[in-house]
Formats: structure tokens, C-alpha cells, sequence
């Protein structure tokens, strides 16, 4: 089942402003996959400076899912949009079990990226940054796996977008 949310695009600090072409109305926002029980779906909710996302739970789970291993049901926030993606993020799971029953992570160009960036093994409690580059597409997504045990929320901040650099300056870029 895909339910499409409505994104809610709420007024924010000009200083630290998404940018233009990254504007919450130009996000698609999905819950996937198939939750039983007592469901509580993730969501996600853009204000003018950061977009915080919170995992679903339900009383049985996800149909089909296994605890630490990225399952159907998730939230998931994309951008149709090719670029240099840079970003600070916190990230809180409330799961009974740890953070492998609520996975944190990117997606680019279609493909999730491995590991997820929220690490399984760590805290509760996590934050950093990250930069991914994208042809296509970039989206964040809080995966659920088992959906039971309690929500994860993660908060991505001091977003950018930038142009990708001609071939030459991304392989050095990239290089390191």
C-alpha cells in the first residue's frame, strides 16, 4: 500500500533557508509497505530551515519484515532533483530493542545507500553530517523494519543543494 502525505510546508528562519529548488512543496513524501494491528504511520514534516521525519509502529508489524533488516514499510521523502546533497542530522530511536529496528538513511538515484546512516549498532541517540552526490534523485527515509517496540525521529538540518561540478572537478571532489 502507498499512502501519499501532505507535506507541510510551515514559515522558518531565512538564515538557514532550504534552498529554492529544495523547498518543501517540491518533496514527495510516502509511507510504504503494510502495517497491522494498531498502526501509527511515519511521517514527515518540512518547516522552512528542516524537515523532521518520524518512523511508524504498530501493534504486530510489517508484513513481512525482520528486525534490522530495511523491510517494506518506511516513510520515505524524495527530491527529483540532481546535486550535491549536504546535510547535519539527529537522530532518536525509541525502540525498545535499539536503533536496528528503526533504520535512518539516504537513497540516491533510486538505491538505497549502505550502511544506513543512522548506525544499528550505536546510541540511541545519534548526530553528524553527510554529503551524498545524486544524478537523479535523493531521498531520506526512516525504515522501520520490525514496526513494533516504539518510533525513531530523525532531524535533518543546514541543508544544502548544490549544482554538480563539471566531470573533472566531481572525480576530484569525490577522490577526496
Amino acid at each position: 500500500t502507498l499512502l501519499a502525505l501532505t507535506v507541510a510546508a510551515l514559515s522558518g528562519s531565512a538564515s538557514a533557508a532550504i534552498p529554492g529548488s529544495a523547498q518543501p512543496a517540491n518533496w514527495s513524501v510516502a509511507n510504504t509497505g503494510t502495517l497491522t494491528g494498531l498502526v501509527s504511520l511515519g511521517t514527515a514534516l518540512f518547516t522552512g530551515t528542516q524537515l523532521v521525519m518520524v518512523g511508524a509502529d504498530s501493534s504486530t508489524g510489517c508484513t513481512g519484515a525482520t528486525y534490522g533488516v530495511p523491510g517494506g514499510c518506511e516513510v520515505r521523502a524524495t527530491l527529483n532533483q540532481p546535486g550535491i546533497y549536504s546535510f547535519e542530522y539527529s537522530y532518536v530511536s525509541l525502540d525498545s530493542d535499539g536503533p536496528g529496528g528503526d533504520l535512518f538513511g539516504g537513497s540516491v538515484d533510486g538505491t538505497r545507500v549502505a550502511p544506513p546512516i543512522s548506525d544499528i549498532g550505536g546510541a540511541v541517540s545519534q548526530a553528524g553530517s553527510r554529503t551524498f552526490a545524486a544524478t537523479s534523485s535523493f531521498a531520506f527515509y526512516l525504515n522501520c523494519t520490525d514496526c513494533t517496540g516504539g518510533k525513531a525521529t530523525a532531524t535533518i538540518s543546514s541543508f544544502t543543494l548544490s549544482p554538480i561540478p563539471e566531470p573533472s572537478a566531481l572525480a576530484l571532489w569525490l577522490a577526496g
